[in-house]
């Protein structure tokens, strides 16, 4: 009885990791859909977000667009520059697997991006410096290591 309760609990976790990240393989297509699902009103694309966490309703029409994207248990880009004071669009998207996006110190938190349904933001940084992104959905064995930087200048 016991050998089938641990067989049991090994698959309920194995098919718990493979709903994460390398489980889910859908073809990314060029039809993007921008959804504004974001965990807080401050990520929503009719208000903008500081980096204190601070929301205006000033939509941001000449903010600049950044896309970034994950897949199996890391980011495409090291690091992405950009400037204080001034909004970014940020595209979040994926290329394989379910993935959330966070940034560290902010109320930025975007969950549950599939492949083909990328989710926008709008942040403006109040400050310089640099800020953490990481994958917020826990994704498989590489989940800890799925972090990149924004350098707000």
């Amino acid at each position: 009885m016991n050998k089938m309760a641990t067989l049991l609990g090994i698959a309920v976790v194995s098919v718990g990791v493979l709903a994460g990240c390398g489980g889910q393989q859908q073809s990314a297509s060029n039809n993007t859909s921008t959804s504004n699902n974001a965990s807080t009103p401050a990520a929503s694309s009719s208000q903008t977000s500081n980096a204190s966490g601070k929301t205006s309703d000033n939509a941001a029409t000449n903010a600049a667009e950044v896309k970034i994207v994950a897949s199996n248990y890391k980011f495409d880009v090291p690091a992405t520059e950009i400037k204080s004071g001034q909004p970014v669009k940020l595209v979040f998207s994926t290329k394989e697997g379910v993935h959330g996006f966070a940034i560290k110190d902010t109320n930025i938190k975007v969950d549950a991006v599939t492949a083909g349904n990328d989710k926008t933001v709008t942040w403006t940084p109040d400050k310089p410096g640099e800020y953490e992104l990481y994958c917020s959905t826990m994704c498989g064995t590489g989940h800890a290591d799925m972090h990149t930087k924004l350098v707000v200048k």
